[in-house]
C-alpha cells in the first residue's frame, strides 16, 4: 500500500503544472534545432563506425558546438524547452528522420551506381 501511495505521490507532483520550464535566454528555433540535432545524429552514427581511437578523437560534439555557435547548457536548455511541448518535438524528430531517409536512399543509389560501374568494367 505504501509503495502505491508513493507512486500515486510521485505521480502527483510529476504532472504539476506550475512547474513549467521558461523560454531559455538563447532560445534556438525549431530550425535551428532540428538541424543541430540532425547534425548530433550523424556524427554519433560516425563515431560508432568509426574504429580508431583517434579517428573518433576527430569526431566530438564540440565541432557542433562551435558550428551553430552555442554550448553544451544552451543546447540542453533549449532541450528541455522543447520537451515541454511535445508537438513540437515531434515534428522536429519527424522532420530529421525524413531527412536521414532522403541522405540514406541517396547512399544507396551512389552506392548501386558504383555496383553497376564495376560491373560493367568486370565484364
Amino acid at each position: 500500500m505504501k509503495k502505491l501511495l508513493l507512486i500515486a505521490g510521485f505521480l502527483f507532483l510529476a504532472c504539476d503544472t506550475n512547474s513549467s520550464v521558461t523560454k531559455p535566454d538563447e532560445f534556438l528555433s525549431s530550425e535551428k534545432m532540428e538541424n543541430i540535432l540532425y547534425d548530433l545524429t550523424l556524427l554519433k552514427a560516425i563515431k560508432t563506425s568509426y574504429n580508431d581511437k583517434e579517428g573518433k578523437a576527430l569526431f566530438n560534439d564540440a565541432y557542433i558546438f562551435r558550428k551553430y555557435n552555442i554550448d553544451s547548457t544552451v543546447l540542453a536548455q533549449n532541450q528541455l524547452y522543447y520537451a515541454q511541448s511535445p508537438k513540437e518535438s515531434i515534428a522536429i524528430y519527424k522532420r530529421i528522420d525524413q531527412r536521414l531517409k532522403k541522405a540514406k536512399d541517396s547512399i544507396n543509389e551512389l552506392l548501386r551506381k558504383q555496383k553497376e560501374e564495376k560491373d560493367l568494367v568486370v565484364e
